[in-house]
């Protein structure tokens, strides 16, 4: 998961949209050029080694790479589009990718010597499309045997939300959220 978190980088063929490529243009050109490549990158159809620098290739070797985006792949489904930019300086954005089943925010840094190769790529985000509580009941529903769920404030004694509200934590339920409320206070 710190995996995840630490990489990711990707590029497409595809360009982004007139109005992603404005907000990209506020960075440095450089920038718009590696984001109109991180659909194919994250696709594993780049080239990782002309895309990532020397130092992100040794910390991310792109076996590692490899697994992160597939990890992103199984989750999400297939990288379809950048979503948005939104700059964060002359040499970096941050980018949401739009996947088949989801998003992922990805903060994005170019080198600014050329040939402006990525430094920095880092999962900051994912959202599955649809994830609310809803589907949560609706999934739990599902399940067989006897199910519940409790939305608690810690310290506080009755749920805020819930579905199957006659059914009681477990002793041992209740300890572990015990234990949790003194580790957050301490």
């Amino acid at each position: 998961m710190r995996a995840l978190l630490c990489l990711v980088a990707a590029t497409a063929g595809a360009a982004p949209a007139p109005a992603q490529q404005q907000a990209a243009a506020a960075a440095s050109p450089a920038v718009a050029q590696r984001i109109a490549g991180l659909l194919a990158t994250l696709r594993g159809e780049g080239d990782y080694a002309a895309y990532f620098s020397a130092a992100f290739r040794q910390a991310v070797p792109r076996p590692q790479f490899a697994a992160v985006t597939a990890q992103l792949g199984a989750t999400l489904g297939q990288p379809l589009a950048i979503a948005s930019v939104q700059p964060v300086g002359a040499w970096s954005a941050t980018v949401v990718v739009r996947y088949e089943r989801g998003t992922a925010t990805i903060a994005l840094t170019v080198d600014a010597a050329p040939p402006h190769v990525v430094t920095g790529l880092r999962i900051t985000g994912t959202q599955l499309a649809g994830d609310d509580w809803r589907k949560l009941s609706a999934d739990l529903a599902a399940l067989p045997g006897r199910t519940a769920l409790g939305v608690y404030r810690l310290g506080d004694g009755a749920p805020n939300a819930g579905r199957g509200a006659a059914w009681r934590p477990s002793n041992a339920a209740g300890l572990r959220l015990q234990a949790l409320g003194a580790w957050r206070a301490g």
